[in-house]
């Protein structure tokens, strides 16, 4: 799935709920962040974000694509190993860690094309070869921490932080919005629901069919599918 498809910021999404707000980011705000990863990865950013090792900044770079190509939650990406890897097949199986019931069950996702490319150039950097031992051996506060800083970097191009007295700042750039962003992306790019409903290891099809909802979208497409002559 490229990025072509993903709505403008001026797009809405509907949700059955008032509960459930979609947040998502633009194909331009992707772009931002896919430069400033790959500044990273080169030693071109700011002191703060340079004096990741070298290694740690391939992982995060490789994460930050996991997170975009996967939909999946943070710790479910933070527990994969190789072995969770089928190059032959181009499949990710996952756990599908659900936080309300924790029930553990399995998901299977289709490896991205540009994923399988930059998880194989990971691969050529890394010491530990090991099929059991984790790809991301780190903590979801350092990922929270490292999209806080990538967050304050970009500020001054669009990504805001909303700062009010006596609360928490309010990040722009969080995980779940990743989530959000395949979500969106998968929906537009014409993924049946159901099929969305695994990969995002929804229990419940209401759920995945906030991504259905978009506001702004020409659905002159969908109706010519519908009536499309027969060959």
């Amino acid at each position: 799935m490229g990025n072509s498809l993903i709505p403008s910021r001026e797009m809405r999404i509907r949700s059955a709920t008032p509960d459930i707000k979609v947040e998502y980011f633009t194909e331009e705000e992707i772009r931002i962040m896919r430069e400033w990863i790959s500044d990273i990865t080169r030693g071109n950013s700011s002191k703060g974000a340079s004096r990741f090792r070298y290694e740690d900044r391939e992982k995060y770079a490789l994460l930050f694509e996991f997170l975009l190509r996967t939909g999946g939650r943070v710790s479910e990406i933070l527990a994969l190993t190789p072995a969770n890897i089928d190059l032959a097949a181009n499949l990710i199986e996952m756990d599908n860690l659900k936080q309300k019931n924790k029930k553990k069950n399995k998901k299977t996702i289709p490896l991205h094309p540009e994923l399988r490319q930059e998880y194989e150039r990971y691969l050529r950097y890394i010491r530990n070869t090991s099929r059991t031992a984790r790809i991301f051996p780190m903590t979801r506060a350092a990922v929270d921490q490292f999209l806080k800083k990538m967050n304050r970097e970009l500020e001054p191009k669009g990504f805001p932080i909303t700062r009010k007295e006596g609360e928490k700042a309010r990040y722009y750039i969080h995980a779940h919005k990743f989530r959000h962003t395949f979500g969106v992306n998968a929906a537009l790019s014409g993924v049946p629901i159901n099929v969305l409903q695994r990969w995002l290891g929804h229990s419940s099809l209401w759920v995945t069919s906030i991504y259905t909802e978009v506001y702004g979208t020409d659905t002159h497409s969908y109706i010519a599918r519908m009536y499309r002559p027969k060959e």
